[in-house]
């Protein structure tokens, strides 16, 4: 089935129909600094329609992967009249610092090169940043990302010059709600995805950059995938172990209280978007309070074991397993002995 959806991803590319991001960790054409985990990919494709000229004027089929939890690599390539398939721009990015603040704050630093083989003679709606360095803020009780930076433009219009950068990103349960300033303007736009289902919708609003009194709308479409995380299948956060036993805690949710419920929540949300250390800080609130709830515990470990924090993943593991013991939990410490 997956084989499937990557052909039907490839066939829609190539169709030129419909943006997401750029680079690994990116807003609409601002870089951040916050990594997916190991092994995530996306591959999609957008359109830019000018509304001066009543037209779409570019499109551009792109894929990005996380190759460590450090280290992105992504290429992108122009698919209209003007721009013909094989331009290829290739982007390397480093995140070299997450640091994670009393349980409150993620500081996470990032650097990169990126548009490797672009053409000058090509035409662009969008800055082209040849190298950056970026800075995201992530509170852990808040929906907010702040992102700050500076990129080095080789774009035609710019003569070549270092750029600010700024942006925000609002999460929702659904996707997010992304502003930026990319140094010629500022863009938004909605990123709807369904990461269960490996799809991803996007539309942004942006300046034309070589024409700021040109608004263009941008439309993206991408297939998501991270299978190739450091967890297995069988210790995936929400596995077949997790089906709860009748009379067991999972059916009682409601009795901890509405916080409980919440970190919850906002851990799964984190786990599904890629961002492990933000779903370990809420699945801790969880197990603190609720103690004796062993899905929690499960759960926990399941994230531990993704980030390689081996005896951490143990501990709650073995938590979970004197609380509800199963066949999946036991063979899970089996193989972290």
């Amino acid at each position: 089935m997956r084989r499937i959806v990557w052909i039907l991803g490839i066939i829609l590319s190539f169709t030129g129909l419909v943006h997401s991001f750029s680079a690994p960790g990116s807003l609409i054409n601002v870089p951040g600094a916050v990594f997916p985990t190991k092994g995530t990919t996306e591959l999609g494709t957008f359109v830019d329609y000018s509304s001066q000229r009543d037209k779409f004027i570019q499109s551009q089929i792109y894929f990005k992967t996380a190759i460590t939890d450090r280290i992105g690599y992504s290429f992108r390539t122009p698919f209209n009249n003007d721009q013909r398939l094989g331009d290829i721009r290739h982007g390397i990015a480093a995140n070299i610092l997450n640091l994670n603040v009393q349980k409150q704050y993620t500081h996470s630093f990032n650097v990169g090169i990126d548009n490797i083989g672009w053409n000058e003679s090509n035409a662009t709606t969008e800055p082209i940043f040849d190298a950056f360095a970026m800075y995201t803020l992530t509170p852990h009780e808040s929906p907010f990302k702040f992102h700050f930076g500076a990129a080095h433009d080789i774009s035609v219009l710019n003569d070549t010059k270092i750029s600010p950068l700024a942006g925000f990103e609002y999460h929702f349960r659904w996707g997010d709600l992304t502003f930026e300033y990319d140094s010629n303007a500022v863009n938004w736009g909605v990123r709807v995805f369904q990461p269960e289902d490996h799809y991803a919708f996007y539309m942004a609003f942006v300046k034309d950059y070589q024409d700021d009194s040109d608004s263009l709308v941008r439309l993206g479409f991408s297939f998501l995938d991270n299978t190739g995380s450091g967890v297995t299948t069988d210790h995936s956060v929400m596995s077949d172990s997790d089906s709860p036993e009748k009379g067991s805690v999972e059916e009682d949710l409601s009795t901890p209280g509405t916080e409980a419920l919440y970190h919850i929540q906002k851990g799964m949300e984190y786990y599904y978007d890629g961002q492990l250390v933000q779903a370990a800080v809420e699945y801790e609130l969880v197990t603190e309070a609720m103690p004796t709830y062993s899905l929690g515990h499960e759960r926990l470990g399941s994230i531990y074991f993704d980030l390689k924090q081996l005896e951490k993943a143990k501990k709650h593991w073995k938590k979970a397993y004197i609380l509800r013991p199963s066949k999946a939990l036991k063979n899970y410490l089996e193989q972290i002995k």
